[in-house]
């Protein structure tokens, strides 16, 4: 972990955030005190561009809008294009159809590199049946069936 963090600080790389609004400052402020730099660009406008210049591109859906769903999809199709690592963060998707929809379409036209979620989010992606509310998980936690079909889709 040391030479991560050395990296990151003596390259500051900046990271493209196509993020929600509930995190977009905690999210900045966490990257600078870690030596990366943030850019927040949800523009259609400028997608393409913001993402040809970052290191990395983070794709959050948790305050999503149709707009923003077309920017996240420019950005992530850029940064796959120039090989630049994509970050999915696929929040409540579960939730509501616009979600799953956003999602498949996400997962149709861009390749993300990494996806992070909760045990919600990712038994939904792997098509377990789970209980969520809003963003949350609920209920009984079944990691080991959940872990066990994610090494089934990622191979």
């Amino acid at each position: 972990m040391e030479h991560v963090i050395k990296y990151v600080r003596n390259h500051n790389p900046l990271i493209h955030h196509l993020t929600n609004q509930v995190v977009m400052n905690m999210s900045a402020n966490g990257l600078i005190a870690f030596g990366a730099s943030p850019v927040m660009a949800k523009s259609k406008k400028e997608a393409r561009d913001m993402a040809s210049a970052a290191d990395g591109v983070l794709i959050n859906i948790g305050t999503l809008t149709e707009d923003e769903l077309d920017s996240m999809i420019l950005a992530g199709q850029t940064a796959n294009d120039k090989g630049i690592p994509v970050l999915l963060d696929p929040v409540g998707v579960a939730a509501t159809p616009f979600r799953q929809e956003a999602i498949k379409r996400i997962l149709t036209e861009v390749k993300p590199t990494v996806i992070k979620g909760n045990a919600g989010e990712m038994a939904y992606l792997a098509n377990i049946p789970w209980a969520v509310k809003g963003v949350d998980s609920v209920g009984a936690v079944m990691l080991v069936r959940l872990l066990r079909k994610w090494r089934e889709f990622m191979t």
